[in-house]
């Protein structure tokens, strides 16, 4: 186990912040690394640790986290640590330039120092990597004119003590004339002349006010996360070289103790039940299934060839084959046995004797050759008892449109046939290797 791994699993005698070791700084400082480098996720248990770790991640990138201080683990919890790569590609749609309302798109006259914020996917990805839920946004604004929005959002997230806490933000643009916004985008456009600067402020405030609601939903939601550390514009540059790193309570019901932590546990699995119940209400008591008869058993026997599902109904064990004698030229085990030409009993004999008994055995009925034999005639090879038994399975589990047109007097029929054919193949003491089927 590596010194990292060893500090994922050890937990610090107190629960807090205390004076981070050297080892722990650097231990924190290989897992940051890991992360950056091709982690999707890391998570520590250990408070000196996360904190250590915040501290590098605050240096050296952009660093979104609730917890600036000191600060206190509930047992069961630990801290996530995700990172967030953004694609300041205008062709990506992710950032649009606040610097320059000439270029807000094209990204003709984007350098290191422009400065960009985020559009609404982004701005998503950044609430799930931090865990905040939108519960509501409500629009509060007298609603008179169409180029005035102005929303309430509700957030909801668990704090990193373990409780929740919600977030209120309100947001949004107003770009009538005369209004700062719009002033604003009229003063900061460009030309060399100040009747090409009307003109071009004109074209841009005209582009704003196309998806004035979506870009007051917008700043609304940026609101939202204000608290996390969150700027509502970052520079290119910045972009560019760094990550967002995303920290974020996770309860994984982890502790020391095997017995609290089994308890911790239970209690994270009884929340989640007790949600469920109360949305769909509590799930029936369960029950054995109710016993299939004897009818139903033979008949599943029967399509299957095999005796095992009745002998797990009734408990008995399962039937096996009747020794077969092997005659030898001194000895003769009589009936039933195998003969050989020099015993007692040879085997012309015993055909005399069987031919003079009636014959019961069933017959082949359909189109194929072995049609009008009896089942136990000796015409009737291994490999015509095979492909028979092969024809009645599939005959009973058919696919496709054949499947509704099958009736319970087919069902009956290719029953009895299979069975009759799983005898004969028993009674010849067959195995599927001997043929080709």
């Amino acid at each position: 186990m590596s010194t990292t791994q060893q500090e994922l699993t050890r937990v610090t005698p107190e629960i807090g912040v205390m004076s981070i070791t050297p080892p722990e700084r650097q231990n924190a400082h290989e897992m940051l690394d890991k992360l950056i480098d091709g982690g999707m996720v890391c998570s520590t248990h250990d408070p000196n640790i996360a904190a250590a770790m915040m501290e590098f991640a605050r240096k050296r990138h952009i660093l979104l986290t609730e917890a600036l201080g000191a600060f206190r683990m509930q047992p069961g919890w630990e801290l996530a640590f995700t990172k967030l790569q953004v694609d300041t590609d205008p062709k990506a749609k992710l950032v649009y330039s606040v610097s320059n309302y000439d270029d807000e798109g094209g990204g003709r006259d984007w350098n290191a120092s422009t400065l960009l914020s985020f559009h609404k996917p982004l701005l998503n990805m950044v609430r799930t990597h931090l865990g905040i839920d939108l519960v509501d946004k409500i629009r509060i604004d007298d609603q008179s004119s169409p180029l005035n929005f102005e929303f309430k959002g509700i957030g909801k997230y668990i704090s990193i003590d373990g409780r929740e806490r919600t977030l209120v933000a309100i947001g949004g643009l107003d770009l009538r004339d005369g209004s700062p916004a719009a002033e604003k985008v009229m003063a900061e456009a460009r030309g060399k002349t100040e009747e090409e600067k009307r003109r071009k402020g004109l074209g841009n405030l005209m582009r704003m006010r196309a998806k004035v609601m979506q870009r007051a939903d917008t700043n609304c939601e940026e609101r939202l996360i204000w608290s996390y550390g969150f700027r509502s514009s970052y520079t290119k540059g910045e972009l560019d070289n760094k990550l967002i790193v995303c920290v974020r309570p996770i309860e994984t019901g982890y502790h020391p103790d095997p017995e609290i932590q089994k308890m911790l546990i239970q209690n994270i699995l009884n929340r989640r039940t007790m949600a469920q119940n109360a949305l769909y209400g509590a799930p029936p008591a369960q029950s054995l299934p109710p016993a299939i008869s004897t009818e139903t058993a033979e008949r599943l026997v029967a399509a299957t060839g095999a005796h095992t599902i009745q002998n797990q109904l009734t408990g008995e064990p399962e039937p096996t084959e009747p020794e077969v004698k092997q005659c030898t030229p001194d000895v003769c085990y009589g009936q039933g046995s195998n003969h050989v030409k020099a015993c007692s009993l040879p085997v012309n004999e015993t055909a005399k004797t069987k031919a003079a008994e009636p014959d019961n055995a069933w017959v082949i009925p359909g189109k194929g050759p072995a049609r009008g034999l009896r089942i136990n005639d000796p015409k009737v090879t291994p490999e015509t008892l095979f492909a028979l038994r092969k024809e009645y399975a599939e005959a009973i589990n058919p696919e496709g449109e054949l499947r509704d047109k099958l009736n319970d007097e087919a069902v009956d029929f290719y029953s009895s046939a299979l069975r009759e054919v799983q005898k004969e193949i028993q009674r010849r003491n067959l195995k599927d290797e001997e043929t080709k089927y």
